[in-house]
């Protein structure tokens, strides 16, 4: 039966909105289940999987919570999928980027759900995502403050400086996500002294890559490797304990090096770097967004546009410079 969606106020207060988290699939849990199969089957990473079920089930424990029964996928209409969207909008208040994630989830269920039998029609296909704002363009790292995280990384305590540094320099010379630095393994790498490849077989959506290697970085790992003595099977960055380095871990290696460079601003972590990669590609070779897509490991050009978007400081700085700004006490 459709849901008719709850009126409340954009601005009401939290304490009034009803929120649904922690939710598990209950209802038709066992089709929910062969979705999530499905897209095992086509590769979907262990962590995109978590999300999708994690999202059915906010879904399913809403739906429930509406109609009090439980869930039937045989009977979900369009306006459904609509009345939840509006929910999320209206009544939790939720950024546009969530909503829209959540809708994608309900549309690839909806479209799988039908090519199955499962649902006689698409019911997501005319469900649309909602407008989000301009995104401005991400902020990188200033010189100062690579130089003083490259310092830091050679200066590490406990035999770790040449591990270190290589992990920055990698970080700083390919872009990879944090994911993709963990999931490194010394074989990925092809050193030689004019040239080097390095491959992600971890990418988003577990699609592999070639990165070139340019000569700081091919000398940071070189020297990395000959200090460390790994096997070609080893992860490539191992914890002081001797076993993979983790995201998790990465990502306090990286804190503890920017406190220690002396950097306290908000804002700088793992994917910082991979920004400041991004838009330092487009500086040196303008308009290459192709070339920065397959360095990046991006499924669409469009995504990987937002790096030739203005960021905040630059329209800041517009603004200051424009000939209407005459100070006036």
């Amino acid at each position: 039966m459709p849901i008719t969606p709850i009126k409340q106020a954009r601005n009401a207060p939290k304490t009034h909105r009803q929120t649904f988290t922690g939710a598990r699939i209950s209802g038709d849990g066992a089709i929910v289940e062969r979705y999530l199969d499905a897209m095992r089957n086509r590769d979907f990473s262990p962590d995109s999987i978590r999300v999708y079920k994690n999202d059915l089930s906010l879904f399913v424990r809403w739906y429930e919570a509406q109609t009090k029964q439980p869930l039937d996928v045989r009977k979900l209409t369009p306006v459904d999928l609509q009345s939840y969207r509006g929910h999320l909008q209206t009544i939790e208040g939720k950024k546009p980027a969530t909503i829209n994630r959540r809708v994608q989830v309900l549309r690839s269920f909806s479209r799988w759900a039908y090519d199955d039998g499962v649902l006689a029609e698409d019911i997501g296909r005319n469900v649309s995502s909602i407008p989000t704002p301009k995104r401005f363009a991400p902020k990188g790292l200033e010189r100062n403050e690579v130089n003083a995280f490259l310092r830091a990384a050679q200066l590490s305590a406990r035999g770790q400086g040449r591990r270190n540094y290589a992990i920055v320099q990698t970080l700083l010379q390919t872009g990879l996500r944090a994911g993709e630095v963990a999931g490194l393994h010394v074989n990925d790498l092809k050193l030689r002294e004019r040239s080097g490849w390095l491959t992600v077989r971890s990418g988003k959506g577990r699609k592999s890559r070639e990165v070139p290697l340019n000569a700081s970085v091919r000398a940071a790992l070189s020297d990395y490797l000959t200090e460390r003595k790994l096997p070609p099977e080893s992860p490539l960055f191992v914890s002081e304990r001797s076993g993979p380095l983790s995201v998790s871990g990465l990502e306090m290696l990286m804190k503890s090096l920017a406190h220690r460079a002396g950097i306290e601003r908000d804002g700088i972590n793992v994917h910082s770097w991979r920004h400041h990669f991004a838009l330092g590609f487009l500086k040196d070779h303008p308009g290459d967004l192709v070339g920065l897509q397959r360095l990046l490991g991006h499924e669409r050009l469009d995504t990987t546009s937002i790096y030739v978007q203005p960021s905040q400081d630059d329209l800041a700085a517009k603004m200051e410079r424009s000939s209407s700004n005459v100070y006036h006490r």
